[in-house]
């Protein structure tokens, strides 16, 4: 595996001007997303000062928040009807255990081999397949349990859309059944 990143630093650390290009400008297009931003500074944490407009979250249903993209240095994550997809940073993943990830969808590929470029791309994929969904449903399969880290899950993701062709998209560990 070829890692960009230093070990000692957080990889999923992206600028304003990449979230901007690689992932609210090519969603914009879409009639039914409404772009709304907001920063660490919204945060009010004086702690964070030098971070404070450093883009935190772009909601894509404007003001209902329903339907979201979060972003930290170890993690990004999506949010649509209740249900959460996580991405972590890969040298993060042996710190994390079950209470952070359970009942949430958690993506087993590897990013430290990705540009942010490549990792905001995938992240707009996974935001076109679950936009517009009518209803979501998951089944999670234990693949392996190591420790006190968290459960390796391969999922299926059930998703029904109005006036959508039948299709299965697989990203790793991830199954999107549409229907």
């Amino acid at each position: 595996m070829l890692d960009l990143y230093p070990d000692k630093e957080y990889m999923l650390t992206f600028t304003n001007e990449e979230i901007m290009q690689y992932l609210v400008e090519p969603v914009q297009q879409y009639r039914d997303i409404r772009i709304r931003i907001s920063t660490y500074g919204m945060l009010k944490d004086k702690k964070r000062k030098a971070m404070q407009d450093r883009i935190l979250s772009v909601i894509l249903d404007g003001e209902k928040g329903e339907f979201s993209v979060m972003f930290y240095d170890h993690l990004i994550a999506i949010f649509i009807q209740n249900e959460e997809f996580m991405f972590f940073d890969d040298n993060v993943k042996r710190n994390i255990v079950s209470s952070e990830t359970y009942q949430n969808v958690v993506y087993e590929g590897t990013l430290r081999d990705k540009t942010h470029e490549e990792i905001l791309g995938l992240i707009y994929d996974v935001v076109m397949i679950v936009r517009g969904a009518k209803e979501i449903s998951i089944e999670e399969t234990v693949i392996e349990q190591v420790g006190v880290q968290y459960p390796k899950c391969k999922y299926d993701v059930k998703i029904k859309k109005e006036n959508r062709m039948r299709r299965k998209i697989q990203l790793e560990n991830i199954r999107f059944l549409i229907d």
